[in-house]
């Protein structure tokens, strides 16, 4: 139930809360004239949201653990990225989207600024790993811009984006 009071805080939320699911589902599945977002970006997305969610979770419940490298470019083949079913692929971004989005939503400060240690020694926060599960969502939406020629396709960064920015502000 929302109260009237509730208005300025959810009307984003519950306004622009399909966006992400009808653009993914319109561009990589159902659209029917002109190109699609090949599966491929919604496939690698997926799992680079996945990989980061693992290591937040892992930089919340163990001290300074160690992290180590994925080959995403090997992922791609060994996975068979493109064989996936559409509907899948797609299901599958969108929980993954939402699991990093409920990670990270409510973290207090010093869960923000826990600390991991990267693959090369060097020293990541929970803040940091979040950004670059944002830079992902950011730098494939800018791929499948490029790759339809629409500069005005929105997709998946709002969530995540606007957690880090509330918590960057706390």
């Amino acid at each position: 139930r929302l109260g009237l009071s509730d208005a300025g805080a959810h009307c984003g939320a519950i306004c622009d809360g399909g966006t992400p699911t009808f653009m993914l589902t319109h561009w990589a599945r159902d659209r029917r004239r002109g190109p699609t977002i090949p599966l491929e970006y919604v496939v690698h997305l997926r799992a680079a949201l996945g990989f980061y969610a693992d290591r937040i979770r892992r930089t919340l419940a163990e001290d300074r653990p160690r992290l180590t490298a994925y080959g995403f470019g090997a992922a791609c083949e060994r996975d068979d990225y493109n064989g996936e079913e559409p509907n899948t692929a797609i299901a599958g971004l969108r929980s993954a989207a939402n699991a990093v989005s409920h990670l990270l939503d409510g973290l207090t400060p010093a869960q923000w600024d826990r600390v991991a240690i990267g693959s090369e020694g060097d020293e990541r926060t929970v803040l940091a790993l979040a950004r670059r599960a944002a830079h992902e969502t950011r730098h494939h939406a800018r791929d499948v811009r490029r790759a339809l020629a629409r500069p005005r396709l929105v997709m998946i960064t709002g969530a995540i984006s606007s957690i880090i920015d509330a918590n960057k502000k706390a």
